[in-house]
């Protein structure tokens, strides 16, 4: 993919090559980018950033993304989504550093919101949150729907027995 410019992102040709290259993700890699799922929210999961990251030369050639780029959004996901402490001064830094690189690559390309947050904002989130990043992701809150559902089952029949 050719860098693009300023004006091509209004353009309905970017809609395009984003088409193509979901279409070549799922395609070549096998990942579903970006697609409505019933019951969720999209197909943008852990297993999607796995493989997505896995394959970051491949990534460059189809999205034209530089790779040291991706390699940097890698080690920052990694250091949000572990359930290790992180160094807020470190991670605020490296985090700062890959937004002026981004700046200074796309500047043609408004970044994402959660992009922004990440890059510029959580480095003060881990240093003032008690709770780790990590542990208040996704795959962590849904490895404890067993226990809820543990614990639903035993106020049906806290709630049966009362009733007896």
């Amino acid at each position: 993919m050719k860098t693009k410019q300023k004006d091509q992102v209004k353009d309905s040709s970017w809609i395009d090559e984003k088409i193509r290259i979901c279409q070549e993700f799922r395609k070549d890699l096998r990942i579903r980018v970006d697609e409505p799922l019933q019951g969720s929210a999209n197909t943008n999961s852990g297993n999607t950033n796995r493989t997505f990251f896995r394959n970051s030369s491949y990534v460059t050639e189809i999205t034209g993304l530089i790779e040291i780029l991706i390699s940097r959004f890698q080690t920052i996901i990694e250091a949000i989504s572990c359930d290790q402490p992180v160094d807020a001064k470190k991670f605020d830094s490296y985090a700062r550093e890959t937004a002026h690189l981004y700046i200074q690559l796309y500047s043609w390309l408004p970044m994402a919101l959660t992009m922004h947050n990440i890059l510029l904002h959580d480095g003060k989130v881990i240093e003032y949150f008690i709770v780790l990043i990590g542990q208040l992701i996704e795959e962590e809150a849904e490895s404890c729907n067993k226990h809820y559902k543990q614990l639903q089952t035993c106020s049906r029949f806290a709630r049966t027995c009362s009733m007896e």
